[in-house]
């Protein structure tokens, strides 16, 4: 198994095309056959179409989806999963994703494949269902305050520690400071255009532009140390 969680990116733009180069390429010799799962922004053909043309048009996988809304799809999960050899979970809404996931029993399949070759990956909400835990964004602060409200949500823990997307564009790093020092788990934190690579239990650090990075942050005493983690150019 290896997970690669990116951040952020625009398909049509071509933002991450480095980090989807290095996805498909993970399969070598291997037939690439790409399960999209477009479940954190409730299925819409529109989103599966711009996926369709980089993986299929552009990169040359043969791409289907898992469309966990639509009853006739969702019955086919089983065979989609074993005929996968890359899964990648689409970002949107965290907590509908994993909700769903849930139940309808996604979640307990993706687990038994876990010891299996295949690459799990997913952008943003899709990056942070594979992690023991997400730091996301719920919401707003209150009806009268429309600051963006971060939580923990639970994920299915294939990678150890808790990840948190779109650290400068939405600026939770203070936020994800203070629910560090208050759980004492150690989390990361990624900025847009990056991926965690995690294989065999160490991890490669990616990013399509020099400018992005990765933080780790790990509990020290009652603080947070705060790591930048080198970064590797894709």
């Amino acid at each position: 198994m290896v997970v690669v969680a990116i951040s952020s990116g625009n398909f049509s733009d071509h933002d991450t095309i480095g980090i989807d180069r290095r996805i498909v390429d993970l399969r070598g010799t291997q037939p690439k056959r790409v399960l999209f799962v477009p479940t954190a922004q409730h299925d819409p053909q529109s989103y599966v179409d711009v996926f369709s043309e980089l993986y299929e048009g552009e990169l040359g996988c043969d791409v289907r989806t898992l469309e966990v809304f639509d009853e006739s799809s969702r019955n086919r999960v089983d065979e989609l999963l074993d005929w996968a050899s890359i899964v990648y979970v689409g970002g949107g809404s965290t907590d509908l994703l994993l909700a769903a996931w849930r139940a309808y029993g996604i979640d307990a399949k993706l687990l038994r494949l876990c010891q299996t070759d295949k690459v799990f990956c997913g952008m943003s909400a899709g990056a942070i269902c594979w992690f023991d835990y997400g730091f996301a964004n719920v919401g707003k602060v209150s009806p009268a305050d429309p600051r963006p409200r971060y939580s923990e949500v639970s994920g299915l823990g294939l990678v150890p520690g808790t990840y948190s997307p779109h650290i400068e564009s939405e600026l939770r790093m203070l936020s994800l400071v203070r629910h560090v020092e208050k759980t004492a788990r150690p989390a990361y934190a990624a900025m847009d255009r990056t991926a965690i690579c995690y294989a065999s239990g160490r991890i490669e650090t990616l990013a399509c532009d020099a400018a992005q990075s990765i933080y780790e942050l790990t509990p020290d005493g009652g603080s947070v140390r705060v790591t930048q983690l080198p970064m590797t150019l894709v």
